[in-house]
């Protein structure tokens, strides 16, 4: 399976791929891969035209459809005229920024945020892109951006036994930041 970072700092042809979409502000293909997501697995037919020769040629068929949901997510997500394609922190520190810029929008408490992110990460299935779907359109509403290379690399690892992309969001978001990009990253 390719890497999603190559030489752990250049990205894989296929996030190249997609950051040169979000560079050209193409509407068009960024329109074919927003078709790919709530299809069901195999029916993403929409998203091959695009990014179906950048998909790496060594995976396990079953890793297809998530390189398909991250391109539909990112599609989803970008924000054309200010894209941050550098974001390093893992979804769990988007998911904490969210909740600190409702809070702070808001003055008020973040229990209905923290139980959104608990079911996310109860997730398991068909439920996982669905509920992905909806968090990354909540990271949206305020700006918040994701980091797609290591989003892709914890759904590759979201079925493992040991539950560690699971553990390792739910350090980030329900630990206190020390890091001051992680407290003042979008």
């Amino acid at each position: 399976m390719q890497t999603e970072l190559l030489n752990n700092s250049e990205p894989s042809p296929f996030f190249q791929r997609l950051y040169k979409i979000a560079r050209d502000k193409d509407r068009a293909n960024l329109s074919s891969l927003r078709k790919s997501l709530g299809r069901a697995e195999g029916a993403q037919l929409s998203a091959y035209p695009v990014i179906g020769s950048f998909l790496p040629s060594k995976q396990r068929p079953w890793d297809e459809a998530k390189y398909i949901l991250i391109a539909g997510l990112f599609a989803s997500h970008i924000d054309l005229e200010n894209p941050n394609l550098s974001f390093k922190g893992g979804f769990g520190v988007s998911f904490k920024n969210f909740q600190k810029a409702c809070v702070a929008e808001s003055s008020g408490a973040s229990e209905g945020i923290d139980k959104r992110f608990s079911h996310l990460l109860e997730s398991e299935g068909e439920d996982l892109p669905i509920r992905l779907r909806h968090a990354v359109s909540l990271l949206k509403s305020k700006s918040i951006d994701i980091a797609w290379p290591q989003l892709l690399k914890d759904l590759i690892g979201w079925g493992h036994p040991d539950r560690y992309v699971q553990k390792q969001w739910a350090r980030s978001y329900w630990t206190p930041s020390i890091n001051p990009e992680e407290s003042t990253a979008k």
